[in-house]
């Protein structure tokens, strides 16, 4: 399996923020023509907008796409490549999945944040004490697929809120 950084990767991750942004801009028209009620409404809607689902989703956006471009991974049988460099399974000493718990549960739906899903990155923990540290821009369930490809590794899920998802390496 390969996974690289494409704009259909880019778009599965930006589609809860793309539904937001339109149904905002729905309740923004409902609050100013039917309510006729649209300065105070709409500027806490527009404040809460910005805060919990734009921002965050654009800050990670941008922290992955610098950390997955021009990055492939390549996951075969007993082997993983990244970035033209191979590591066979042996090697792998552990997987650590940073991610939020609704990415973990698999869940989504009113009750989440638009980046709770789509956002993640894995650090994969090898013999030498290298680490590779690969995203959710690459594909989604990048996780998934390594856990139930190789289950016999090990596998410890960091969860955490928006701030710790950022990649600093």
């Amino acid at each position: 399996m390969k996974y690289t950084l494409t704009f259909r990767s880019q778009i599965e991750a930006l589609k809860g923020i793309i539904v937001i942004t339109f149904s905002f801009m729905a309740i923004s028209v409902l609050f100013r023509y039917a309510l006729d009620s649209f300065f105070p409404s709409s500027i806490i809607l527009l404040i809460i907008y910005l805060l919990f689902y734009f921002i965050p989703v654009i800050i990670l956006h941008i922290n992955y796409i610098k950390y997955a471009r021009g990055r492939v991974l390549i996951v075969g049988s007993d082997f993983i490549t990244y970035d033209n460099q191979t590591y066979s399974i042996d090697e792998i000493v552990s997987i650590e999945v940073f991610s939020t718990s609704q990415h973990k549960k698999n869940g989504s739906g009113a009750r989440t944040l638009a980046h709770n899903e789509y956002y993640y990155f894995i650090q994969i923990n090898f013999r030498n004490e290298e680490k590779i540290i690969i995203n959710s821009l690459l594909g989604q369930n990048i996780d998934r697929y390594l856990i139930s490809k190789f289950p016999d590794l090990a596998v410890k899920y960091h969860l955490h809120f928006f701030r710790r998802l950022l990649i600093t390496k």
